[in-house]
């Protein structure tokens, strides 16, 4: 723009393009429409700037999920510059966060079954049960596949308790950030 640095409406065209990155390449399988045709739908995204990326500069963008609830998941972005001479870190110019939901029709699908049905977890378990339930196909009468009902059956799941944790402690930073509490919630963004 006129002051020589990357327009604020240029983040978000930047992170249009990681985020369908990350989510073709994480979450691909299920995205598919011989899988479970999963729709991810952005609901909500929000910058903090901290420092700005000058004119014809090289960043990065990085993608990542960092929490989610029942319906939410709360992906963070953040840009980066290349660092100062002497430094190896790297400078944080921006961080987002996207509140996306995850719908196979109508229907939302819970975050941890997603993530599950992609593969992440500590071991295969998940994926197995996720591979046998597609190879089973659609119930008589049933528009849906297995592996779809699955996804978006309401019942607890605890597939991925391993991350429960950090993923509570994430929800809370997120939280703060985002409900009005934006100094010592953008601080803490920077910590996960």
């Amino acid at each position: 723009d006129f002051m020589l640095h990357l327009s604020n409406s240029s983040y978000a065209v930047a992170l249009d393009e990681s985020r369908c990155k990350w989510h073709v390449n994480k979450l691909g399988l299920v995205m598919r429409n011989d899988m479970e045709f999963v729709r991810p739908l952005i609901a909500s995204t929000h910058f903090a700037f901290f420092i700005e990326i000058p004119m014809l500069a090289d960043y990065q963008v990085e993608v990542r999920p960092v929490s989610w609830d029942n319906k939410w998941v709360y992906l963070m972005a953040t840009f980066t510059t290349d660092p100062p001479k002497g430094s190896t870190t790297r400078i944080l110019n921006c961080i987002s966060i996207t509140r996306t939901v995850n719908k196979i029709g109508r229907r939302t699908v819970q975050p941890a079954k997603l993530f599950a049905a992609c593969g992440f977890g500590i071991d295969e378990t998940n994926w197995n049960q996720i591979c046998k339930l597609r190879e089973e196909g659609k119930s008589k009468g049933s528009k849906l596949s297995k592996s779809q009902e699955w996804l978006i059956d309401i019942n607890e799941f605890d597939g991925l308790n391993s991350f429960e944790v950090q993923r509570l402690e994430n929800l809370e930073i997120i939280r703060k950030a985002l409900d009005g509490n934006s100094l010592n919630g953008v601080e803490l963004l920077k910590t996960l």
